[in-house]
């Protein structure tokens, strides 16, 4: 009896360390929340996680390419695939802290913008398409800090060292944000898999995802 449950826990612990999922998130998503997803799918079904990050289309390349089990990235246009699903899709508003003079107002113009210093999100998927918008109303923004850091982005706008385009998910205590009236991008967030991916963890870590009240639908 002894032997073969010893037997049962080895086997056990192989299957477990067999779970091992590989996972590619998006640099530009909302950790903490993506992270609350992962352990809530986790205690549902049981599996290990090794997670990478990296631009939006360095995540999606991984996955395309099978490298990764598992990918959550954003996209700017849609994706139509079979081991692939839309989670969300949310505008890009104009972000600032809440004692800033943004507001004061839901909307701004393009031209209203144009003395206000911005903090600029180096791995902004929609970054190259503002900012050809605002170059053709005449304003080219001052930069005080480009960064891919996400945290620290969002740490000088709480600062009130400037306002920042973000996507609506990012937004978090202490920020307000307004629409500015000639700019209407928006992303979708994907939630994608490897073809032939454990189909359990799949169907776990979709219901966590889909039934979590993080989705900024």
């Amino acid at each position: 009896m002894i032997e073969a449950w010893q037997a049962a826990r080895a086997e056990q612990r192989v299957s477990r360390r067999s779970r091992l999922v590989r996972i590619a998130i998006a640099s530009t998503l909302p950790i903490m929340s993506t992270l609350a997803w992962l352990t809530s799918a986790q205690s549902h079904v049981g599996f290990e996680v090794e997670i990478s990050e990296g631009s939006a289309d360095t995540v999606a390349e991984r996955w395309r390419r099978a490298r990764c089990d598992v990918a959550f990235f954003p996209v700017r246009e849609t994706l139509a695939a079979a081991n692939a699903i839309s989670l969300w899709r949310e505008p890009y508003l104009l972000a600032a802290a809440t004692n800033h003079r943004i507001a004061t107002r839901d909307r701004w113009s393009i031209k209203e913008l144009g003395d206000t210093p911005f903090i600029l999100r180096a791995a902004c998927e929609a970054h190259d398409d503002a900012q050809r918008l605002f170059a053709r109303h005449g304003v080219r923004p001052r930069a005080v800090l480009r960064s891919a850091d996400e945290e620290r982005c969002a740490g000088a706008l709480l600062a009130g060292l400037g306002v920042c385009l973000m996507p609506r998910s990012l937004l978090r205590a202490g920020m307000t944000s307004a629409e500015i009236r000639e700019l209407s991008l928006e992303r979708r967030v994907i939630l994608a898999w490897r073809e032939g991916a454990d189909e359990e963890i799949v169907t776990g870590l979709r219901q966590a995802a889909t039934g979590g009240t993080w989705v900024a639908r």
